[in-house]
């Protein structure tokens, strides 16, 4: 019998993983997707999740493949500064910066590879959440696979596996909807050189906006410009009302989009 039984192998799934394998736990790890999925997510994380990849033991593993930003910078619909929150030359009293941004991705892998100093922790990838049935002191997993069903004991189990977890629906545990519904267009690219902005005025000597996450507060169309890891970028770009989203991702409209908004904070 397992002590603990992980639904799901991403980022919290894997990093609960690493904890517990640490603590001595016995652990079982399902994921049914056998590689990280191939596209960046989330980019951003922050001091706290520094301590907990420390506690885990997994810092040195992760820490090369982050870029430390030094802050944010808030641009006004007149294209000045309405808000700058710098970290250059400022403490450090939890120990880490405040931002770090990651290429999921690559945190995923780390996370994964981590997980083979543990012989008490058991990953095993193609494995797919069919169904439990629990009792007071244990949970009994039955598991898709290549090869048909199994099942697998448990004492405690962690749902890692999503938005829609298929674990949270065979409890009959609903989904809090908070209702907040703002569609964003993203787009992640590998550039060569620095970003291009326009001349924002008012933006402080010590600020480089190749190393800050830059909101361009315009309510015809907000932005945000986010300096991922390495010569990762990402743009963010709030949908208007009546565009489609599927047109909107298209290529030569995603370059039109940026070029509209620049041109105009520019002028």
């Amino acid at each position: 019998m397992f002590d603990v039984a992980i639904i799901g192998c991403g980022p919290v799934g894997a990093l609960a993983a690493n904890l517990l394998g640490k603590s001595g736990l016995k652990v079982l790890v399902l994921e049914k997707e056998i590689n990280p999925f191939p596209l960046p997510r989330a980019v951003h994380l922050d001091h706290e999740m520094m301590r907990l990849f420390q506690s885990a033991g997994v810092i040195n593993d992760v820490l090369n493949d982050m870029r430390d930003t030094q802050g944010h910078l808030h641009i006004g619909a007149d294209y000045g500064v309405m808000r700058y929150m710098g970290t250059v030359g400022k403490p450090r009293p939890y120990g880490w910066s405040n931002d770090y941004f990651f290429y999921q991705p690559e945190l995923e892998n780390h996370l994964r590879q981590a997980l083979k100093q543990y012989s008490n922790v058991a990953l095993r990838l193609g494995s797919e959440f069919d169904s439990l049935t629990q009792t007071d002191s244990s949970v009994t997993l039955n598991i898709k696979t290549s090869s048909g069903v199994t099942s697998e004991k448990t004492r405690w189990v962690i749902a890692c596996d999503g938005a829609s977890s298929k674990v949270r629906k065979s409890l009959g545990i609903k989904l809090e909807d908070l209702q907040f519904e703002e569609p964003w267009l993203v787009v992640d690219a590998q550039v060569d050189g620095d970003v291009q902005f326009p001349n924002f005025t008012g933006v402080p000597d010590e600020a480089d906006l190749q190393q800050l996450s830059v909101m361009l507060c315009d309510p015809k169309r907000p932005i945000t410009i986010v300096p991922g890891r390495g010569n990762h970028r990402r743009w963010e770009m709030m949908l208007l009302p009546g565009e489609n989203d599927q047109s909107m991702m298209q290529p030569d409209k995603v370059l039109e989009t940026r070029r509209t908004v620049f041109k105009r904070c520019a002028a």
